[in-house]
């Protein structure tokens, strides 16, 4: 084999590669999962959150979480969300009555605190997923930049050669 197309296979490996693992470690997703920077007392600090929030009504919003609230006769559902993950805490009502006075339309609810129940999710796969992923992509980038950069050489060396015509 020669030297050039040694160099041009050891270039693209390391283009490939390193390129995927670039993208792949700098990605807001990904980087938490390899990590493991989301634990259960981060989705804890977001179901105190929650139950707070659903207790009283006044709580001061919290930089980068994002709170919605659903009112129903059955259920109050509230979804607390960080920036990749999130739970959504559903708050049975026991007793739902509606009262118009002098026009004037409101609601009596008693929400039944002790039976919430809780569901997380997040918009991260398990970390298997992701390094079969980005070895995959390092092999597809590796195989491309050396069919441009072979063409490119093998091209030149005719251009030299003098072997290129039209």
């Amino acid at each position: 084999m020669k030297i050039y197309r040694i160099i041009v296979i050891i270039l693209s490996i390391a283009v490939g590669i390193g390129s995927n693992v670039w993208v792949y470690l700098t990605s807001p997703v990904v980087k938490p999962t390899i990590t493991g920077a989301i634990t259960s007392e981060s989705y804890q600090t977001l179901k105190d959150y929650a139950f707070e929030f659903a207790t009283n009504g006044d709580t001061e919003p919290r930089e980068g979480i994002i709170v919605t609230s659903n009112f129903t006769e059955e259920t109050l559902t509230i979804k607390v969300d960080e920036e990749i993950y999130g739970i959504e805490a559903i708050f049975p009502i026991s007793k739902f009555e509606r009262k118009i006075e002098n026009g004037i339309l409101s609601y009596v609810a008693i929400i039944d605190y002790n039976n919430v129940t809780y569901l997380e999710h997040t918009v991260i796969e398990s970390p298997y997923k992701y390094i079969i992923a980005m070895i995959a992509l390092a092999i597809m980038s590796a195989i491309l930049v050396y069919m441009v950069l072979y063409v490119a050489v093998y091209g030149m060396k005719k251009i030299l050669k003098g072997e290129y015509s039209q």
